[in-house]
């Protein structure tokens, strides 16, 4: 079972590595995007 959690440790490490960084402005922007836009006014 030893390899087994080496090639999980290793999958793992390469999503971490190649995760997409997001920058201040795209972070506004995509939950800006998750507000819903329809809000009644009652």
């Amino acid at each position: 079972m030893g390899k087994k959690r080496n090639v999980s440790s290793l999958i793992s490490e390469l999503k971490r590595k190649t995760r997409k960084a997001y920058n201040s402005e795209e972070k506004i922007r995509i939950v800006i995007e998750g507000i819903p836009s329809v809000l009644s006014i009652a």
